[in-house]
């Protein structure tokens, strides 16, 4: 996956899958948001294998209550956010483990986008190398948080120029910026859904290959046509050719 931020007529290549075996060779920045995440050994796996180890506010509690050896490879490089729902024992307890601590007390942003700045900030103190950022989070349940969360995806791009999914356990989301991609797709998921959305303005004239229901130069938009509840048509590569940015949701 490119880290570049400038545009190409060559076709991005993704393959999430591999991101999420822990073991593909992505550099990646795992940030553990302040929602509960069901499939635990998973999140172990990535935790472990991350070049960046985030928790976010409450995100420790539960990162604490997963992680009961609390061995080195477990324990976070970054805990950040305002800490409304973190109590200070545990920043303490951490604290002590190495971790660094980050109050950010600016509230015309999330905690979630803040930490995307903090952790950029870490990257580049520690010269740390990254290939993306993957964000465990749960899109259910409350609709503002999944909401804020979309949106803090969108706002990423004028961020960070390294690809940022959320990861729900059940699920994987990522913008495709205006150009053409190509995602392997592996058939061990062609029975499940896919999706492809328009976040933040209309998506004009979308081309696919490889699902079930094509889009031919459609227009894609809210109060029009979205894309949802798609699957896969047998290829191991979905092409898409896109005008604005387009959220993918691959299901897992």
């Amino acid at each position: 996956m490119s880290s570049s931020c400038v545009g190409s007529f060559v076709a991005k290549e993704w393959k999430p899958l591999e991101l999420l075996s822990g073991n593909s060779g992505n550099k990646y920045v795992i940030i553990l948001l302040n929602q509960p995440f069901d499939k635990q050994e998973k999140l172990k796996v990535l935790w472990k294998n991350a070049v960046l180890r985030v928790a976010v506010d409450g995100g420790t509690k539960h990162l604490y209550n997963l992680t009961e050896d609390h061995m080195a490879n477990c324990i976070p490089h970054l805990i950040t956010g305002d800490f409304d729902s973190l109590d200070f024992s545990l920043q303490e307890f951490y604290r002590k483990k190495g971790s660094q601590i980050i109050h950010t007390f600016d509230q015309d942003e999330t905690d979630f986008t803040k930490s995307i700045r903090e952790s950029i900030k870490f990257l580049e103190q520690k010269n740390i190398s990254a290939d993306s950022f993957l964000i465990v989070c749960r899109n259910g349940g409350r609709m503002d948080h999944v909401l804020s969360n979309l949106n803090t995806l969108y706002l990423a791009k004028d961020i960070t120029c390294l690809p940022v999914f959320l990861f729900s356990g059940y699920s994987i989301l990522w913008l495709l910026d205006e150009g053409q991609h190509k995602i392997h797709v592996p058939t061990s998921v062609h029975h499940l859904h896919c999706g492809l959305i328009p976040l933040g303005e209309p998506c004009q004239r979308v081309t696919t290959t490889g699902l079930k229901w094509n889009l031919r130069n459609d227009r894609l938009n809210f109060g029009g046509l979205i894309s949802t509840s798609n699957t896969y048509s047998g290829l191991e590569v979905v092409t898409v050719k896109n005008r604005k940015e387009t959220l993918v949701d691959y299901g897992h």
